[in-house]
């Protein structure tokens, strides 16, 4: 009896010390974690980093006893900084063909489809892409949607710095469409600026659907990157993942 309770013993301290080790070892692994504001997913309000993908990767983390800081940058920079740093995790980006090779991937966090959105009260009738080739529409200046657009014939893309410039465009009349943020985003961004959900229509002109996930520089070794994917996996499991994405509709 006293051999079997010494084994119990025994068989419990070394599961507490693998589990205090595969954690020290992940936390002592710094990681440098950015994001750029793409809201209903990720961006800051009051001061803190919120969204959908934040609450996802704060679980995450909680899970695997870690706690890093995240930091928001402009989109630019934080392609640079996976370009150019080591040790990055970026959330969330389109999973694309071009991107593939580059990185680690973490996911999928979310899958959207991006549409072509009409302002209430224009009189130009869309039926199809190329009714709206050659009409200014206010898009990102840069990316995988600019590039997209550019690929299906898009003439006249009004180039806009940021999702508020988006917006903005073509709720002041500017520009009677507009290509931004995925379909949820564009409820969120609505509601979150106090506009009726009807201040933009979506049309039937889908311009792409992606899949988004968490970005990792190649040096990061796959450990790592294993014990975030089975965390995140085992969150949606849970049905927490659902719970939470429920709550930005």
């Amino acid at each position: 009896m006293k051999i079997l309770k010494l084994n119990i013993i025994i068989v419990c301290t070394f599961i507490f010390l693998l589990q205090i080790g595969n954690r020290i070892y992940a936390q002592d692994y710094p990681i440098k974690i950015i994001m750029e504001p793409f809201p209903p997913y990720n961006y800051v309000k009051d001061g803190k980093v919120t969204g959908f993908a934040t609450e996802i990767i704060l679980k995450i983390m909680g899970e695997l006893g870690v706690n890093y800081d995240i930091k928001q940058y402009p989109d630019a920079r934080v392609h640079s900084m996976l370009q150019s740093h080591k040790r990055i995790m970026a959330y969330v980006l389109f999973r694309t063909t071009e991107r593939e090779k580059k990185y680690k991937w973490i996911g999928p966090i979310a899958t959207d489809h991006i549409h072509l959105y009409k302002r209430k009260g224009s009189k130009q009738k869309v039926n199809s892409i190329e009714d709206v080739k050659n009409v200014n529409i206010a898009a990102f200046h840069k990316g995988v949607v600019f590039d997209r657009l550019k690929e299906l014939g898009f003439k006249k893309i009004d180039r806009s710095p940021s999702v508020d410039s988006i917006f903005k465009k073509i709720l002041f009349g500017r520009v009677d469409f507009m290509v931004g943020l995925p379909d949820l985003g564009v409820v969120h961004w609505l509601k979150l600026n106090n506009h009726k959900q009807n201040a933009l229509l979506k049309t039937k002109i889908r311009i792409e659907t992606y899949d988004m996930y968490i970005v990792c520089t190649k040096d990061i070794p796959d450990r790592i990157i294993n014990k975030w994917q089975k965390s995140l996996d085992k969150i949606k499991a849970s049905g927490e993942f659902g719970r939470v994405f429920n709550s930005y509709k």
